[in-house]
């Protein structure tokens, strides 16, 4: 049996994320137009996107991280 007693650390780490929330700071008058929006204000509103992610840790404090978004639809639901 072999038995191995070091942990392994990942420095690169690559993901895919899908949708997304947004904050609008704000106040929008064409809010009532949102169908996606998850306040009665739209002040948070959903929307759909693909995000590829990949990250790169040099130590424990120190990381890079680049993020490439494509959204196909706003909160107003257009393209």
């Amino acid at each position: 049996m072999f038995l191995c007693t070091q942990m392994a650390n990942a420095q690169l780490s690559v993901g895919i994320s899908i949708g997304g929330i947004g904050y609008h700071p704000k106040v929008d008058p064409n809010s009532k137009y949102y169908k996606w929006k998850l306040d009665k204000k739209g002040k948070f509103v959903a929307y759909s996107s693909l995000s590829f992610i990949v990250s790169y840790r040099f130590n424990d404090y120190v990381g890079i991280k680049l993020n490439h978004t494509h959204i196909f639809h706003d909160c107003v639901g257009r393209r």
